[in-house]
């Protein structure tokens, strides 16, 4: 998983947008393991590892840089990937508005 990535993802409330993703190979819990931009809101900020489960694997978001909303933006957990056979990486949030997504590593 780890490496660039970018795609599209659509939340509960019918709004589309894009989402970067960067994941250092080091990853391990309690140290930052990559960034992650939501150009829309907008949100920049630090991942960290939250947990694993069978293939999915959540991370929290925190430091949120300068471009961010500070406004909307909230730290915590709730960001879910899952690589797929076919090497994309699924995305989907347990938070509201629930969102949903495809990334391609780039």
């Amino acid at each position: 998983m780890a490496g660039k990535w970018k795609g599209r993802a659509r939340d509960s409330n019918g709004v589309t947008f894009q989402i970067s993703l960067e994941i250092k190979a080091d990853c391990v819990s309690g140290r930052v393991c990559g960034s992650i931009g939501v150009s829309h809101v907008p949100c920049y900020g630090q991942i960290f590892l939250e947990s694993v489960s069978n293939d999915d694997v959540e991370f929290r978001v925190d430091n949120f840089d300068k471009r961010s909303n500070r406004a909307v933006c909230q730290p915590g957990a709730g960001e879910h990937f899952r690589l797929q056979p076919d090497g994309q990486l699924a995305y989907h949030t347990s938070y509201e508005p629930m969102a949903q997504g495809t990334l391609q590593r780039i």
